[in-house]
């Protein structure tokens, strides 16, 4: 699997468990909630820990997705660019975030009420 092709996940992944939490977390459960909120920040951890990986056996040490063109004429790409720098920085982030949202889970396992009350939209 080449993750350094996947960089443009590891925000969207995220993302997409916020939008779950916002728009259908009333009706999950306690458990599932505390399963999707970490496990996206995991998953973009793990597929930045790939890309690192795959990065460091890399002779130029540099990486560049383009998403789409943005201006042609001018030749400014919409992309992501993985280098040495913001390789670490993506495994601070999102190691970082995962271990918050593990605490937090904790943290927030007081929070009672119809429907788990704020618990879901904590995590939104």
């Amino acid at each position: 699997m080449n993750f350094l092709d996947l960089i443009w996940l590891i925000p969207i992944i995220p993302l997409c468990g916020a939008a779950v939490m916002l728009f259908f977390g009333r009706s999950l459960s306690k458990a599932a909630i505390s399963i999707i909120s970490p496990g996206a920040v995991l998953v973009s951890f793990l597929l930045s820990a790939g890309a690192v990986i795959q990065l460091a056996g890399l002779r130029e040490r540099l990486h560049q997705v383009v998403l789409f063109p943005w201006l042609p004429q001018l030749r400014a790409d919409m992309g992501y660019l993985l280098d040495p720098l913001s390789s670490v920085m993506i495994l601070v982030v999102t190691g970082i975030g995962f271990l918050i949202h593990v605490y937090a889970t904790g943290y927030m396992a007081h929070e009672h009420g119809p429907r788990h009350g704020g618990y879901y939209r904590f995590f939104g």
